[in-house]
């Protein structure tokens, strides 16, 4: 929770037991504390704004100040008659109940979906954000009916700013409501729940003008999970990283993950693609795939790895079928942006000259991480890349790749460590690190961990490590990678288990 929440919610909860108070004992003054508790609210949703949360307290808080004043009137023409108000007890006890309950329900619904503070980078340089859109010409959408509609993405972009060019920061999510419809969809809850979210401030300056340094800095491009992913997703590592001098692109995977809005006020969201991940999911959770799973995880050799993982393939035909196709669509888009980036180089506007071409990075989670290994594989222009918990059978198919890569993994993963460390050491990154987080799940490298924890905690989807630990853990070993691969800075935290995160175990 911000430091202004706590202070708005401690606010609205003194005025509330002021309200309550004077109730019980009515005195001339009252009227002060009206208009005192009124403002409270007032000033909390314009420095702050809506949140549902709060909703309780609102409307506890005007209920009251409106019985407060009438019952200050009458408190004023008994007093001055030397009369004594009689107070019906059965009448102050519904009040205290009320105000109990409310408190209670504000109280509650903070602790399940609290109103998060963005931790801060700690880079030398401010971050800037700006939105940023492309359509690929050269590709039809595969999604849409439309025989003419061309693949659109929307990208959201993080760099370094000077402190003189700070400008409005940036909201956590851009058009909150919608998002929070289509999440709280595959959940199965009440649409509103995460619309909150559109009330955060991040640490970006929103289109403010990147740094007048001199020199040009790695572009790092980033893929977020399937279905429930989005641009966003993994803000304060975002932010981090351009606070340490690169600039990020991270791409909004058009109808495969959670939504996207385009300036004409179209969007797109994962209707077309649910159903089909939900089939796949359902035959990768079969009693036959889980024997084979099993057996690919129990793996003493390589060997046992390819043959299980074949027959895994095999088996799971429309799993199989559907992970090839994203991870080429995906990797399209990634390629595409790569070749976008490079022409903001080249063009008028604030990358011009800024971007260095020869140290590009790629990064992605779940999905998003073995579609980035794919065009980390593939695509030559690209030196270093991250996979944050994601792997796929696929990912066998691929030939030696000499090129440096860092892999985290979660106890949740797919992959035993012994059995990822043969893979790994198979495909003979130069270097290659894989660390594991025995106390961190899936969603523990996204930002679900800070803004509903104990949702996603319940459902199995986050771990025991503390969610803003792990956002550091993330942030130090993301950008320590690329500062090693990409700036050249030696970095001691990559070679050796580290005292400063015990919880992070050096595989290879």
């Amino acid at each position: 929770m911000s430091v202004l929440s706590l202070t708005a919610s401690l606010a609205v909860l003194m005025a509330v037991f002021c309200i309550l108070f004077t109730l019980l004992k009515p005195q001339i003054y009252n009227l002060f504390i009206s208009i005192f508790a009124l403002l409270v609210v007032v000033v909390h949703l314009i420095i702050e704004g809506y949140s549902w949360q709060f909703v309780p307290l609102y409307f506890v808080s005007v209920v009251l100040t409106v019985l407060l004043l009438a019952s200050t009137e009458r408190a004023r023409s008994e007093y001055d008659s030397g009369g004594k108000r009689i107070f019906v007890k059965v009448g102050k006890l519904l009040l205290a109940l009320t105000l109990v309950l409310a408190i209670g329900l504000s109280s509650l619904s903070l602790f399940l979906f609290p109103i998060i503070h963005i931790p801060k980078p700690t880079g030398e340089y401010l971050v800037g954000t700006q939105t940023l859109y492309f359509t690929d010409t050269e590709r039809f959408e595969t999604f849409t009916e439309e025989p003419n509609d061309h693949r659109r993405l929307r990208v959201r972009a993080w760099y370094p700013i000077d402190s003189n060019n700070q400008n409005q920061l940036a909201m956590y999510w851009e058009n909150s409501n919608s998002r929070s419809r289509e999440l709280t969809k595959i959940l199965g809850l009440p649409a509103f729940l995460f619309s909150h979210l559109g009330n955060i401030e991040t640490n970006s300056h929103e289109n403010a003008a990147m740094t007048s340094s001199s020199g040009d800095f790695p572009l790092i491009l980033f893929s977020h999970g399937a279905v429930v992913g989005y641009a966003e997703q993994n803000t304060p590592l975002m932010e981090e990283l351009a606070s340490h001098g690169y600039i990020v692109f991270s791409i909004d995977h058009s109808y495969m993950g959670l939504y996207s809005e385009f300036p004409d006020g179209s969007f797109t969201t994962n209707d077309p693609f649910l159903p089909l991940y939900t089939t796949a999911s359902d035959e990768l959770d079969s009693d036959q795939a889980s024997i084979v799973e099993l057996q690919l995880k129990n793996s003493n050799t390589l060997a046992e790895i390819y043959k299980y993982s074949q027959e895994l393939m095999a088996i799971t035909p429309i799993a199989t079928e559907m992970y090839e196709n994203a991870i080429k669509i995906w990797s399209d888009d990634q390629k595409f942006i790569i070749s976008e980036a490079i022409g903001l180089n080249t063009a008028a506007g604030q990358f011009n000259g800024k971007i260095d071409e020869s140290r590009i990075g790629i990064i992605g989670m779940s999905m998003g991480a073995f579609t980035s290994f794919h065009t980390f594989a593939t695509d030559t222009r690209v030196t270093a890349g991250v996979n944050l918990d994601g792997y796929s059978l696929l990912q066998l198919n691929h030939a030696q790749i000499n090129k440096p890569y860092m892999y985290m993994d979660s106890a949740q993963y797919f992959l035993d460590s012994n059995v990822h460390s043969m893979v790994v050491k198979s495909l003979e990154h130069s270097p290659r690190y894989l660390f594991k987080i025995d106390s961190a799940e899936h969603y523990n490298f996204s930002d679900v961990g800070l803004f509903s924890y104990q949702l996603f905690a319940s459902a199995e989807q986050l771990g025991e490590i503390n969610p803003l630990r792990m956002n550091k853990v993330v942030n130090r070993y993301v950008t320590a990678f690329f500062n090693e691969q990409l700036l050249g800075i030696d970095e001691p935290l990559l070679s050796s288990q580290s005292l400063e995160f015990p919880e992070v175990v050096l595989v290879q």
